[in-house]
């Protein structure tokens, strides 16, 4: 079983790279730049997973909507709800058992929570990508921040809920 400090050496093994790599790190996309905030909020503890390796009912919950993305018009693949759920299912049936495991499952179901998130609310295409030059306000969510506070009151649904487009896509 890990233990609560191996999980967090792993976690900042994978989450802070080596001074070395600082440039590649400044060329992050939004979402691994996203992954890091979310973790260095939480002082790098695994979120998803108990002191014995196994996941969360929060970790649970997150997943139940990943596989549902289809509901909000999103592509559940993109999400990798089902590789998150063997991971999570091998966990929870003790099948997995080391530090590792239970951080890339940690890490895996963060970055995929982050990314619904983000394309829930804004899309899944920058306008920009495409040649359009739009004048728009700076996006005023910050996801990591409400996803770490639906670990903290397991509000994750009613997340979901107020990031949805107002209107019908």
């Amino acid at each position: 079983m890990p233990s609560t400090l191996q999980l967090a050496i792993v976690l900042a093994m994978v989450l802070s790279p080596p001074a070395f790599l600082a440039q590649e790190r400044a060329q992050q996309t939004a979402g691994q730049r996203d992954v890091a905030d979310f973790y260095e909020r939480t002082g790098h503890r695994a979120v998803w997973v108990d002191d014995q390796g196994r996941p969360t009912g929060a970790a649970w919950t997150v997943l139940a909507r990943l596989r549902a993305a289809h509901e909000d018009g999103l592509d559940v693949d993109d999400y990798r709800g089902t590789t998150l759920e063997f991971e999570a299912t091998a966990l929870e049936q003790g099948i997995a058992r080391a530090s590792a495991d239970a951080a890339a499952f940690d890490v895996g179901l963060t970055t995929s929570a982050l990314k619904f998130l983000r394309e829930l609310h804004l899309g899944r295409v920058d306008p920009r990508a495409l040649g359009f030059h739009l004048d728009h306000a700076v996006e005023p969510h910050d996801f990591p921040a409400l996803l770490q506070s639906a670990t903290v009151d397991h509000s994750f649904e009613k997340i979901v809920a107020g990031l949805r487009p107002q209107f019908m896509q």
